[in-house]
């Protein structure tokens, strides 16, 4: 019983660092106009990433799950 709570709350977990990381991709505004690459973009269009977190920084100032998804917004990560 022990081993399938922990493995649950383990999956919110996931699920909620997942979700965070997502909602917190960027919006290309002014400030980020600058770094944003829309040939990145497209490479990236078609790529599955991976969910797994390694919480990169965009040259926009973001915070992405990791450089794949940060591609696929068009941003690269440092």
């Amino acid at each position: 019983m022990k081993n399938i709570f922990t493995s649950f709350f383990s999956g919110i977990l996931t699920v909620a660092a997942f979700t965070l990381c997502i909602s917190s991709a960027c919006k290309k505004n002014s400030s980020s106009a600058s770094c944003w690459n829309v040939q990145l973009q497209r490479n990236y269009a078609n790529v599955s990433c991976s969910t797994h977190c390694d919480y990169v920084h965009g040259c926009d100032g973001h915070v992405y799950c990791n450089a794949c998804l940060a591609a696929k917004q068009g941003i690269y990560a440092q």
